[in-house]
């Protein structure tokens, strides 16, 4: 892939401004800049998308409809553009560790093929045995040892006369063999006697025609016998006891897995089929990695433990998982592909990995390059930075390689005073106190424990009735709670609906003379329920046409020509502008339009305050970046920050932009000013270092202390 590139020319997506760019393949590329200059919009607006384009073309109609988008990129010209994969760190949250790693179908066949199973009864050996196997099973049990084989049968009159014209001549009752034209031959279950073969190699094919035929006779069951003694093997076509004949229905992990009464035990390397959920990767790794032709199982596993997650249980859920110990899970996962050829985009990957996992991320990510793929990374910590091959900054919709970048880190801002509230938790034997109305951060290694003790025990705690084995003394000063995180289900939401303020513009409109002559009231101008809206296009402005051998377009709508009201909602007027222009206004030029008006000037405000100015009232949430989408969030908080909120963030520092992170710390002090509590996981020094205190989380446990000079 050296000397080849991904040629763009005229990138316009977003906040790209007419971009011409080559991105070199077989690199790790960073994309540096804060959120909303313009890196994402070019990782997944343009190369993802585009490339996503690419693919629907071959498929048909119906697959594309099922795929979703298809509609053009705004550029000009992309060359070069190989298959890409978006990853953001967002898992099924219901997905296990296993699944992620693409491993929990393919352990259940393995444990059932290669490991031993155990009756319940009488402690034998459990199997299922080709005629092949038999024969082979008889041959090492009987070492030459002459054997009956025989085929169990309820020997009824009717049947021993279907027996005797077959050719059958003797059966077995109660250990005695007989002849089939015996007097007064008893009736019940007994056994035909098949044939009587000498139990070695010589006579393998002998025996292998005397187990088809008995197994014939007896629906699948065929029983082996030494005549001097030997043992007495049931080797049947179902899987059943060797011992004691008892046959067993098809095993499956879900019929395993729920103990049904007396399962049959499967054990491989001294671990149960029941027991997959709890083995760790590196004990699978360490079992598997002694069998025979389980290199493809291997990998995955190898590639987390190298990225420093083998200690999770397979059977561990993705809600069960830090966000660091997700992030590295999604890139092993990638790893152990082993395709070629492909664009890898992450978002912010580092995000919840302290520094050693961080460094393991771009170790990982260079063994992706390794393999002939293309890793293009959105993230500024410092061991991706000094490992990426190329660098390009973008801001302000513009893109520029950048010899090296240094971001200056932002001054932190002042401490609070000495706290006066306090929140106690007690759970399990361990004690731990936040101070309320202060910037708390939790601390620890990846994995070390910090999201269980948020999660778990904090949160759940507050949410706990009384008599909850977690115990929160000062509830009464929290009446809120709020965990921020990624902006998840926002779709195709406008910016002011995000903000919770598109009611209060509809309202003004409804409150205008010609709506209220019309009798159309504030529900009518909302876009989302039929009234003002276009029917045509739901009030979304465009259409998608899905066509059928060409590629599904996303068109203006011609109805409303892109405004998604209709033309009679489009004749009123507030400060002289309609809503669909409204809609068009950055959130600078709309705080400045709505000035004076209680609730949504104060709502505008908070978001310019949180430098979200440049986007427009009637965007797409789902484009703004992770930092925006959290600022935006925090811009909601501002409105009703107080004593009795406590915030909760997750890594809110994200790709870690100097300037996101400055904006960042502003918001968090003006919310603490107010009184709202805050309780910050996080890794990053720069918030560590603007913290009223600190909770040290390792191996489960905790120890709370004050910010100290090497935070």
């Amino acid at each position: 892939m050296a000397g080849q590139f991904i040629q763009i020319r005229g990138a316009s997506e977003g906040s790209l401004h007419q971009v011409d760019l080559d991105l070199p393949l077989g690199e790790l590329i960073c994309l540096l800049g804060p959120d909303g200059g313009g890196s994402r919009d070019l990782a997944f607006q343009v190369l993802y998308t585009e490339s996503r384009r690419r693919y629907a073309q071959v498929l048909s109609a119906f697959e594309r409809e099922a795929l979703g988008g298809g509609s053009p990129v705004a550029v000009d010209q992309v060359r070069g553009l190989p298959p890409a994969l978006y990853l953001d760190g967002r898992l099924r949250q219901r997905q296990s560790v296993a699944g992620i790693l693409q491993l929990a179908g393919q352990l259940d066949p393995l444990w059932l093929e290669r490991g031993q199973c155990t009756c319940p009864d009488c402690g034998g050996t459990c199997r299922a045995a080709t005629p092949e196997a038999a024969a082979d099973a008889v041959i090492a049990a009987l070492a030459g040892e002459s054997c009956l084989i025989l085929a169990p049968l309820d020997l009824g009159l009717g049947v021993r006369e279907e027996l005797r014209r077959a050719g059958f001549l003797r059966v077995r009752l109660g250990g005695q063999v007989h002849r089939l034209d015996l007097e007064g031959l008893a009736e019940g279950p007994g056994e035909v006697v098949v044939d009587r073969v000498p139990g070695d190699a010589a006579h393998r094919s002998r025996l292998v025609e005397a187990c088809r035929q008995a197994r014939t006779l007896a629906k699948g069951r065929s029983l082996f016998t030494g005549v001097q003694g030997g043992p007495a093997l049931w080797l049947n076509q179902q899987l059943s006891c060797v011992q004691c004949g008892r046959q067993f229905p098809q095993l499956s992990a879900e019929e395993l897995g729920v103990g049904s009464p007396r399962p049959v035990q499967v054990v491989l390397g001294g671990w149960d089929l029941r027991e997959l959920p709890q083995i760790k990767v590196g004990e699978l790794l360490k079992l598997l990695s002694t069998l025979e032709d389980c290199e493809a199982l291997c990998r995955p596993l190898a590639e987390a433990q190298a990225l420093g997650l083998g200690h999770l249980p397979l059977g561990r859920l993705v809600d069960q998982l830090s966000t660091g110990e997700q992030q590295a899970l999604q890139l092993a996962w990638c790893l152990s592909l082993g395709l070629t050829g492909i664009l890898y985009l992450f978002e912010a990957p580092s995000r919840g990995l302290d520094a050693p996992g961080q460094a393991a991320l771009a170790r990982g990510l260079l063994r992706l390059v390794a393999q002939g793929s293309t890793a293009v990374v959105l993230d500024h910590a410092e061991p991706l930075v000094g490992a990426a091959g190329l660098l390009f900054e973008c801001e302000s919709g513009r893109v520029a390689q950048v010899p090296s970048w240094q971001g200056s880190s932002p001054v932190p801002p002042a401490r609070s005073g000495a706290p006066t509230r306090w929140l106690r938790v007690q759970d399990q034997g361990q004690a731990w106190r936040l101070p309320l109305g202060r910037l708390v951060c939790l601390r620890g290694p990846t994995g070390g424990g910090k999201s269980t003790l948020l999660h778990q025990v904090l949160l759940a705690g507050l949410k706990a009735r009384r008599g909850s084995a977690v115990q929160v003394e000062g509830r009464p000063g929290i009446q809120r709670v709020s965990l921020l995180g990624l902006l998840t289900g926002s779709g195709e939401r406008t910016l002011l609906a995000l903000l919770g303020s598109f009611a209060g513009v509809a309202s003004l409109y409804a409150e205008t003379a010609g709506a209220q002559k019309q009798g159309y009231g504030r529900e009518w101008f909302m876009l989302d329920r039929p009234g003002g809206r276009c029917p045509s296009c739901e009030g979304t402005g465009a259409l998608r046409c899905d066509l059928e051998f060409a590629d599904d377009l996303s068109l203006v709508c011609p109805a409303c020509e892109g405004r998604r009201y209709r033309p009679e909602a489009l004749g009123f007027t507030w400060r002289g502008l309609t809503l669909a222009q409204v809609l068009e206004l950055t959130v600078t030029a709309a705080a400045h339009h709505f000035r004076g008006v209680p609730l949504l000037g104060e709502a505008l405000q908070a978001a310019l305050g949180c430098g979200l100015g440049h986007r427009r009232l009637g965007e797409a949430g789902g484009r703004l970046g992770a930092a925006e989408g959290l600022r935006l969030q925090l811009a909601l908080e501002l409105k009703r920050a107080g004593a009795g909120e406590l915030v909760v963030l997750e890594h809110p520092e994200q790709a870690g932009h100097p300037r996101d992170l400055q904006l960042l710390l502003a918001i968090l002090q003006a919310l603490r000013a107010a009184g709202t509590s805050l309780l910050v996981e996080t890794h990053h020094p720069v918030l560590l270092r603007a913290a009223d205190w600190l909770v040290e989380v390792r191996e489960g446990r905790q120890m709370g202390c004050g910010p100290g000079p090497d935070a």
